[in-house]
């Protein structure tokens, strides 16, 4: 299924782009700056993807997947779980990072 341009940027700046850009921040003196965009940007991956496959009924919906391989939809379904699962697992990792900043400030 194609994205509207809106949902394509989306994913291009927050999903792709923002973790990148935080991941050499990191490096840098503007490592809360690097730990905020990362946080911010995996929670938003988490809840855009989660609100793609499991909530939003499309063709991307695990639920409602067009007619297909029962392979190709299995493939499909472990792939929405896993990505969800580890945007979940890096916005808490996110979370955890600025914990531990705001704690040794």
């Amino acid at each position: 299924m194609k994205l509207p341009p809106e949902k394509v940027t989306f994913v291009y700046v927050v999903i792709v782009i923002a973790p990148i850009v935080a991941a050499l921040l990191v490096w840098t003196r503007y490592v809360r700056g690097a730990i905020w965009l990362f946080f911010v940007s995996m929670l938003g991956s988490f809840v855009f993807g989660a609100y793609q496959h499991y909530i939003l009924v499309s063709a991307d919906h695990v639920e409602h997947l067009p007619n297909g391989s029962a392979a190709a939809q299995a493939a499909f379904i472990s792939s929405a779980a896993g990505l969800t699962v580890l945007e979940l697992a890096s916005a808490l990792y996110g979370g955890f990072c600025l914990s531990r900043l705001c704690r040794n400030r």
